[in-house]
C-alpha cells in the first residue's frame, strides 16, 4: 500500500504537467492524436494509482461510518417506536375532537338559523296584525303604507368558533396530498419520462424503431483503458 501523502504529492506535480500539456495540445494529425491518447493513458494510470491509495482509507472510513450508523439506529429504535405508537393515537384523537367541534358548530348554526326564521315570522305576524288593525279602523292609506314597508330583517347572530385546546408537542396540521385513482387519466405534465428505459430500448433496437416524441441517436465515446 503506497503512502497516501506521497501519492497526493506526486499527483499534484504530474497533474499540473498533464493539464498544461493537454491544454496546449492541438490535434492536427495522427501524431498529435497519438500524443493525446498517451496523455489520456497517463491520466488513467494516475487515476488508478490514486484510487488504489485512497481505497483502504475509504474502506476503513466506510466501515467506521457503517458501524456508527448501526449503533445510532439501535439506540434510536425504541424512541422512534414510541413516536410511531403514539402518532396514530394522537391523530385519531385530534380528528375525533375536530369532528365534535364541527358538530357543535353546525348545531350552533342550525340554532341561529332557527332563531332568525322565528324572528322573521314574528315580524311578519306583527306587520299583518298592524295592517289588520288599521284596516279595521278605516285607515286604508296607513294600512297600505305599513303593508308596503319592508319587514325588518333580524341581524345575524355571531356563531363563535369552537376551538380545541392546544397541547404542546401534540399539534397537528393539514397537508394536501394526491392519490392516483386512474393512472391513465393523469395529465402528461405529471408523468416522468424514464430516460434509462429509453436508452436501453435504443440499444436493444439499435435505434431502428420509431417512437412518437423520441429521437434515437448515437453518441460517440472514447474507448481504451
Amino acid at each position: 500500500m503506497e503512502n497516501l501523502d506521497e501519492v497526493k504529492k506526486d499527483a499534484v506535480i504530474i497533474s499540473s504537467v498533464l493539464v498544461t500539456d493537454s491544454n496546449a495540445l492541438f490535434i492536427n494529425g495522427n501524431n498529435d492524436l497519438r500524443i493525446a491518447a498517451d496523455y489520456q493513458q497517463q491520466a488513467k494510470s494516475e487515476i488508478r494509482v490514486i484510487e488504489a491509495a485512497f481505497k483502504p482509507h475509504k474502506d476503513n472510513a466506510f466501515k467506521a461510518h457503517k458501524d456508527l450508523v448501526a449503533a445510532e439506529k439501535e439506540q434510536l429504535a425504541p424512541f422512534k417506536s414510541v413516536i410511531n405508537i403514539l402518532k396514530p393515537k394522537i391523530i385519531a384523537y385530534q380528528n375525533q375532537q375536530e369532528a365534535i367541534a364541527e358538530k357543535a358548530r353546525q348545531a350552533a348554526v342550525a340554532k341561529q338559523r332557527q332563531a332568525e326564521a322565528e324572528a322573521k315570522q314574528a315580524a311578519e305576524n306583527e306587520k299583518e296584525a298592524q295592517v289588520a288593525k288599521l284596516m279595521e279602523a278605516g285607515d286604508i292609506d296607513k294600512a297600505e303604507a305599513v303593508m308596503d314597508a319592508p319587514t325588518p330583517q333580524p341581524v345575524d347572530t355571531y356563531v363563535p368558533e369552537v376551538k380545541q385546546e392546544k397541547v404542546a408537542g401534540a399539534g397537528t396540521r393539514k397537508t394536501w396530498k394526491a392519490r392516483v385513482l386512474d393512472a391513465a387519466k393523469v395529465p402528461d405534465m405529471f408523468k416522468i419520462v424514464d430516460q434509462k428505459a429509453l436508452d436501453a430500448y435504443a440499444r436493444s433496437t439499435a435505434g431502428k424503431q420509431n417512437m412518437a416524441g423520441v429521437e434515437f441517436y448515437q453518441e460517440t465515446q472514447l474507448t481504451g483503458k
